[in-house]
């Protein structure tokens, strides 16, 4: 609905791949001319949790389907009977909401890769704590297109210090503009861009697209109720109908 779930889930696969491949070292190979090295993961047979199945997920999920991954999803939400993957073409090993935790780190401590594409709000703030990071498999890597503010900063530094989380790839951080000397983005094992995932010249034609829509049905007097609510929330946006 805002225009960038494409988009945002190419960047998602882009650094999933990222951090299989240990982008960071390769580029310090290439520093020291060195071939062949690192030895990365493949993403085929990789197991694979998509935190969170709104938009992004689902269009996330259509493209790691086809690179081979055993895919897994969980949202706050009850999921339908009727199979809600099946709808997009996404065949899911397993499913589970976040409030049943035992089947929710159970999820995440079967993934090589887990994938960060829900909403934050006031419940879920620093949510990737150190009780999240315990729960993944040793040396897993964690990807986020989501918010910078459902990481716990110093809880992900342990965990990369530890090698408990094996790579770090993301979107966002925890304070943006993103400062270049803060320790978890210089970390070697932490690879991090700056906020560009929805940033594409497909995404900005979608959204121009959909706020023309919007201001042709205030201008017609319509009903706005099928809004999206997310940019309602970031921009504090009131519709009155």
């Amino acid at each position: 609905k805002t225009g960038n779930a494409v988009s945002t889930a190419e960047m998602g696969v882009y650094l999933a791949l990222a951090a299989r491949r240990r982008h960071n070292q390769m580029q310090q190979s290439i520093a020291e001319r060195r071939l062949g090295s690192p030895t990365g993961g493949a993403l085929f047979e990789s197991s694979v949790l998509i935190v969170g199945w709104g938009a992004i997920g689902r269009a996330m999920a259509v493209r790691l389907q086809a690179f081979g991954c055993a895919l897994s999803a969980t949202k706050r939400s009850p999921w339908a009977a009727d199979g809600e993957s099946d709808r997009c073409g996404v065949s899911l090993h397993d499913v589970c909401t976040t409030s049943d935790t035992q089947a929710y780190h159970a999820l995440i401590g079967r993934a090589d890769v887990v994938c960060i594409c829900c909403t934050q709000d006031e419940s879920n703030k620093g949510m990737i704590n150190s009780e999240f990071l315990a729960a993944m498999k040793r040396g897993a890597a964690l990807v986020n297109v989501a918010r910078g503010g459902l990481f716990n900063h110093d809880d992900v530094l342990d965990a990369l210090n530890s090698g408990q989380l094996g790579y770090l790839a993301s979107d966002v951080a925890c304070v943006e503009p993103v400062d270049p000397s803060d320790a978890l983005v210089t970390h070697e094992n932490a690879y991090f861009v700056p906020h560009v995932g929805g940033v594409t010249h497909y995404s900005y034609t979608r959204m121009a697209e959909i706020v023309g829509r919007a201001g042709a049905a205030v201008a017609n007097a319509q009903n706005l109720s099928d809004w999206p609510s997310g940019i309602n929330e970031e921009l504090d946006i009131q519709i009155v109908n």
